[in-house]
């Protein structure tokens, strides 16, 4: 049996980023990853499953830390409930665009395990968003009305549906606005 060596983890790790960054997730093939890192498919094995299990592992270390990164950003005093949303938003809708393929490797493939750490980590992000809507809520600066654990469901939900179905993101500082208009104020004409 082989050793893991975390820095040879590392060069399958970016090279995989780089690959799937070029190429649709179906046109990437392990024996494509192992080539381009210059190591042997059975090494690639060595650390990951399948293909997969090698996408998931990129896209959560990215998502891992667009969390840990928000819990840090939305737990700044001066910030309004507002702003706190909108920067929850941006970091998603910047994940989104970075990562537009893993909606549809979602899709098609399913998604991983519930016990997994994925699921671990998208219940703290949607609990994140819920405590700001909540906090928000408790300041006055947002209605009382509605469901504040949806919250985060529907932000993730529309960010996916974008992905998934709309049109390719051009400007994406302006469907930031759109989602965080949305989330604010609806859509409802105003009396």
């Amino acid at each position: 049996m082989r050793l893991r060596d975390e820095n040879k983890r590392r060069l399958i790790v970016q090279t995989a980023v780089r690959l799937f960054s070029e190429l649709p997730f179906h046109k990437v093939r392990l024996d494509d990853v192992a080539e381009a890192a210059g190591v042997g498919k059975g090494t690639v094995y060595i650390y990951f499953k399948n293909k997969e299990e090698l996408y998931y592992s990129l896209v959560y270390e990215g998502f891992a830390e667009m969390v840990e990164r928000l819990k840090h950003q939305v737990t700044q005093p001066t910030m309004t409930g507002a702003e706190k949303l909108r920067t929850i938003v941006a970091a998603v809708v910047d994940y989104g665009v970075r990562h537009p393929q893993f909606f549809e490797v979602l899709r098609t493939v399913g998604i991983p395990d519930a016990t997994s750490s994925w699921d671990a980590k998208r219940k703290e992000s949607v609990a994140l968003i819920e405590t700001v809507i909540r906090e928000g809520i408790a300041a006055g600066e947002f209605s009382q009305g509605g469901h504040p654990e949806r919250i985060g469901l529907y932000l993730m939900s529309m960010v996916r549906a974008v992905m998934l179905y709309g049109p390719n993101v051009e400007d994406q500082e302006e469907l930031i606005e759109h989602i965080t208009g949305v989330l604010l104020h609806g859509i409802a004409r105003k009396a």
